[in-house]
């Protein structure tokens, strides 16, 4: 999947104004970038940079990228093609801005700015930071040789250009998968573990239910015979008092004759009382004198005594019925007043069963509750039954979480023989190992042809080992700068050719800074430039950084920055 660049616009970035500037990546096969220092030659390089991995080629802070005049409106586009799309990269800085246009339309951004950033190198670049600037450019400044990179950086480029950093980014994602299949191994084993408690609570309950259902009904029926044994009771003392009140009932059947003989009694009492001391009042008249009061009439001593005899015989029989009379009553008051005796224990009975009544009514009640919970305890299998149900219900979802502790372990199985397929000794070892000797021929070829005639191998660890024709061992250190450049250069255009052969990191440009003039002798530079010149047959598009103009010839086509005022511009 090559990666063909086409365009880079960029306006009030570093010494650019906000009339930006467009620079055609794709136009002429090589071109030569000139200008005095502080022109914004190398600007183009940062401005890519920035543009596609949001920072600059060199150390430059991000907010000092900003052109420090106009102090806003930085922004950077990169229009480029690959996989038979058209991309366009538009990132920018006060305000922020970071947009991927695929064919003219917005890359759904729905992650953070750094997901986004992964999204454009893992899935559309195809290559990270490093690889960029391992393959496509070469500076004498702010530029890391690939023989300077840590064993691991070296990794990095290497597996984006052969194309297995895939494996890499599958190893990552493997290692979360196998520890989320960990923490759901624990979080099963957890839940297993919960069920089977869960199932132990549930049949004990069912076994407490069930004894105190049991229990209940035996207490129950304890009750019940206790309830109706004191029903039995209050039942047979109901019907002994009833049984004496109509015993007594008998007895007192002539209270109301007696009652009215009473009370004829007292009535004749109170006559033989009023007749007596009319009697005594006649008796006294005519004892008290002598004349009659009516008529005035001389009163007789013979009539007075006659009178007197009379009245005294009237009263004395008066007395004698009185006494009797009396007697009578006395006799029938006392008949009476037995007979209510015998009616207040009547009523004393009476009330005696109705309190027995309201008691047999509650008992009676309460036994007809104690019969239904019986019936009730005694059909009703109800709680157990639904247990019963719940047990069945955690026993699936047991035996459920047991197969799935089973594929779990399965799963881990096959992500740990994965692991071992993914790490960097695994696959990418082996094809490392397959494209070593590749890596090794195009690397002293190309040395071979820049005449730095040295045996160069790097080993599965990415180790150098360098020796000279003699078989003397050396380290790049051991080299001047021009051997050092040479050997970058040899390493450069072999990470080409090899991203080539393999359509991973492969693109059309090649950035060129300030390498052609001064760090090579006159005939190293017309190597280096019949190289780019066979590059730039075969489709890449070269830009050379130089400040001399004795390259102008070797080039086809030319760029000029100068400095207007406080901007670079391009003549």
């Amino acid at each position: 999947m090559a990666i063909h660049f086409k365009k880079l616009y960029y306006k009030n970035f570093l010494s650019t104004g906000n009339a930006g500037t467009t620079i055609y990546l794709d136009k002429t096969p090589t071109t030569l970038i000139q200008g005095t220092s502080g022109s914004g030659k190398s600007t183009i390089i940062d401005a890519l940079c920035f543009g596609l991995f949001g920072k600059a080629f060199r150390n430059i802070n991000k907010p000092q990228l900003v052109n420090s005049i106009n102090q806003k409106h930085c922004e950077v586009h990169v229009e480029f093609s690959t996989n038979g799309r058209n991309y366009t990269v538009i990132r920018g800085i006060k305000p922020a801005k970071f947009d991927i246009l695929c064919d003219d339309k917005l890359v759904t951004q729905d992650a953070a700015v750094k997901d986004y950033q992964n999204v454009l190198e893992q899935q559309i670049l195809m290559m990270s930071f490093k690889t960029f600037t391992q393959i496509v450019i070469l500076g004498s400044t702010a530029y890391t040789p690939f023989m300077q990179l840590t064993p691991a950086a070296r990794r990095e480029v290497i597996e984006d250009i052969l194309d297995i950093g895939i494996f890499s980014t599958m190893n990552l994602l493997l290692k979360q998968k196998t520890q989320e299949t960990k923490e759901q191994q624990i979080l099963i084993d957890s839940n297993i573990k919960a069920q089977k408690e869960k199932a132990d609570g549930v049949k004990r309950l069912i076994d407490v239910l069930s004894t105190k259902r049991d229990e209940e009904l035996e207490e129950l029926n304890r009750e019940y015979a206790n309830v109706q044994k004191e029903i039995d009771t209050i039942e047979s003392q109901i019907e002994e008092l009833k049984n004496a009140n109509n015993a007594l009932k008998t007895k007192t059947i002539n209270q109301s004759v007696l009652k009215e003989e009473y009370e004829l009694c007292t009535k004749h009492s109170i006559e033989l009382v009023h007749e007596n001391k009319k009697a005594n009042t006649q008796l006294s008249l005519i004892n008290d004198h002598s004349e009659c009061p009516s008529c005035k009439q001389e009163i007789s001593d013979a009539y007075k005594k006659t009178m007197e005899k009379s009245i005294s015989k009237t009263i004395k029989e008066l007395q004698k019925q009185l006494a009797s009379n009396v007697e009578l009553r006395t006799k029938k008051k006392q008949e009476i007043d037995d007979l209510q005796i015998l009616v207040d224990q009547i009523l004393t009975n009476t009330n005696k069963c109705v309190a027995l009544g309201s008691n047999l009514d509650i008992l009676q009640k309460r036994l007809l509750e104690i019969l239904d919970s019986i019936e009730s305890r005694t059909s009703n299998h109800h709680d157990v039954d639904e247990l019963k149900k719940e047990l069945k219900v955690i026993a699936n979802d047991a035996f459920s979480m047991v197969k799935m502790k089973k594929d779990l372990a399965e799963q881990r199985q096959i992500e740990e023989n994965a692991s071992l397929l993914l790490r960097d000794s695994g696959i990418k070892s082996a094809i490392i190992k397959e494209y070593l000797p590749i890596i090794n021929k195009l690397i002293n070829k190309y040395l071979a042809e820049l005449e730095l005639f040295i045996e160069f191998h790097l080993n599965e660890n990415f180790d150098e080992e360098i020796k000279s024709r003699h078989r003397d061992t050396f380290t790049y250190g051991n080299f001047s700068e021009g051997e050092k450049l040479r050997i970058d250069l040899s390493l450069l255009f072999a990470w080409r050719h090899i991203a080539k052969l393999k359509n991973s990191s492969s693109c059309n440009l090649l950035i060129l800074d300030e390498i052609l003039v001064g760090r090579l002798d006159q005939t190293n530079t017309d190597i280096v430039i019949n190289m780019i010149n066979q590059l730039a047959h075969e489709g890449t598009n070269i830009f050379a950084i130089a400040h001399h103009d004795s390259l102008q010839d070797k080039f086809r086509g030319l760029i000029q920055f100068k400095k207007e005022g406080d901007f670079s511009v391009v003549l």
